[in-house]
């Protein structure tokens, strides 16, 4: 499950992103204080995928607590690095995650998730190129 969301996360590939989440009637995406449902969720990853050229992710955290047979949570940190269509890069610096899924129809979904990162321009000192 994480490998599917880091891998279509660095690809930029929106739909299979999407795929992960449940359209769950509950379903809370948090991100650096944002509050939204399934649909503010979608909309937000069109929003930046439309922008993404691709990212890389380094992870340093990543532990799973296994609540039941149908219910994990995942904690996830680490830095990645975006380049956008514009060429910019961002440093997504200390990110971390609180991710819960619940397996339905014996896939795994996403029912919660909680982000936080600190967002940092590449700046490309143009007296050095």
């Amino acid at each position: 499950m994480l490998k599917n969301i880091v891998e279509s996360s660095e690809a930029g590939n929106l739909e299979k992103n999407n795929r992960t989440v449940c359209k769950y009637p509950d379903f809370i995406y948090i991100s650096n204080g944002v509050i939204v449902d399934h649909d503010g969720f979608i909309k937000m990853n069109e929003k930046y995928f439309d922008a993404l050229e691709s990212q890389t992710y380094t992870e340093s955290a990543i532990m799973f607590t296994f609540i039941d047979r149908n219910t994990v949570i995942l904690t996830y940190g680490g830095l990645a690095l975006a380049t956008l269509k514009d060429k910019q890069q961002m440093i997504i610096e200390s990110f971390a995650a609180t991710l819960i899924f619940r397996k339905m129809d014996s896939s795994w979904k996403i029912i919660y998730s909680h982000e936080s990162a600190v967002l940092m321009l590449v700046v490309i000192d143009p007296t050095t190129t």
